[in-house]
């Protein structure tokens, strides 16, 4: 893959010496190097994302398929115990979906 985009990144002194070792000691340039870690940090965010979008899918499967079911009086009072977090872990998957392919 070509590489055509500039980006900057500013780090204290420290840092930018740290970063120069690594570089060194894999015989690369930084330039190199972070974009390797910054092109595998990436690949990471869309991995998770991708994971949590299969959670949601099943999550979303395993509800369908209990409000298929006939309710009883005990389905009733586990779908009012877990309601508030699963509601809540939907809202943050789906905001992390949509950021994710934004």
């Amino acid at each position: 893959m070509a590489r055509d985009e500039k980006l900057m990144i500013r780090l204290d002194e420290k840092m930018k010496f740290q970063f120069q070792m690594y570089a060194d000691r894999y015989g690369v340039t930084m330039s190199a190097l972070g974009a390797v870690i910054i092109g595998e940090w990436v690949d990471a965010q869309n991995l998770q994302a991708q994971a949590r979008e299969k959670v949601l899918e099943t999550a979303q499967a395993s509800v369908k398929q209990k409000l298929d079911e006939p309710l009883t009086d005990e389905t009733i009072e586990q779908l009012k115990v877990a309601a508030p977090s699963f509601v809540k872990m939907l809202e943050s998957f789906a905001n992390e979906i949509t950021r994710a392919k934004a």
